[in-house]
């Protein structure tokens, strides 16, 4: 297993993005309940709406989405499990 930080991964400067609602992460946890935590990360929070599966960062005050680039079922099980303590994905959308 290898793991694999935030800072070192690539990205543009934060805010710097061409992610539009239609390529936002949309992800269903099956254990999510109305009111879900948001994760504070040394970064930043990770923050989830579970009315529409939008999944945002909001660092610095400023909250993006996070597309749909790279994201997969490993990265949606992560997520989970951050926010709601299991890894069971009730289901996932991403843009084209």
């Amino acid at each position: 297993m290898k793991i694999i930080f935030k800072k070192d991964c690539s990205h543009n400067a934060w805010g710097e993005h061409e992610c539009n609602e239609g390529k936002c992460v949309r992800l269903f946890c099956a254990d999510g309940g109305p009111n879900p935590p948001n994760v504070a990360e040394p970064e930043g929070i990770l923050v989830h709406n579970p009315s529409t599966g939008i999944l945002s960062y909001s660092y610095g005050g400023v909250v993006r989405a996070i597309c749909d680039d790279g994201f997969g079922e490993i990265e949606a099980a992560t997520a989970c499990f951050q926010l709601y303590g299991s890894r069971d994905v009730a289901g996932m959308t991403t843009g084209n």
